[in-house]
């Protein structure tokens, strides 16, 4: 399982870049390569049947414009009892035209999510729908609150701290 789990991560990474690549090399002006991102941060979720989990994620992807980003998803939790999960998803986003250009914005994931209990491994498709806010600190910082719906897991929300090249 940790095979899959491995491959599905960096199929996702080729794909964010092969597609990057791709949309930068375009001259379509709603499509252009505006910025790269990664962020980090904790999470908690509604994963396990015992209850929240807490754990962390991390994204990395690049922006195409004012209006959407593509990239990848990992993250991690446990329930501080017998279940950890382990996902990694392709992260779409669309910043949504409310307030400021690449504020609230909405997030599709869809990859796989591996819980581990009891030294077995059960894995479980993820797709899921978020819905979150960026507040941008200059041109390099940003901070992005995210609640998640989907499955396999029910509720999650997290706090992203990151970084635009």
């Amino acid at each position: 399982m940790k095979k899959i789990a491995l491959m599905v991560f960096f199929l996702s990474i080729c794909v964010v870049l092969v597609y990057g690549q791709n949309s930068n090399s375009e001259k379509s002006e709603g499509l252009q390569l505006s910025s790269a991102f990664i962020g980090v941060g904790p999470e908690l979720n509604l994963s396990t049947r015992n209850g929240p989990a807490l754990g962390g994620f991390l994204n990395a992807g690049f922006e195409f414009g004012e209006k959407f980003a593509v990239g990848i998803r990992a993250a991690f939790g446990h329930d501080f009892n017998t279940v950890a999960s382990l996902e990694t998803a392709l992260l779409l986003r669309y910043y949504l035209p409310l307030g400021d250009p690449s504020s609230f914005f909405a997030e599709i994931n869809a990859g796989i999510k591996c819980y581990f209990e009891h030294e077995e491994a059960f894995p479980a498709p993820l797709i899921s729908i978020g819905l979150g806010y960026i507040f941008k600190f200059g041109d390099r910082f940003y901070l992005e609150p995210i609640v998640r719906a989907g499955h396999p897991f029910t509720l999650g929300a997290s706090l992203g701290l990151g970084i635009l090249f």
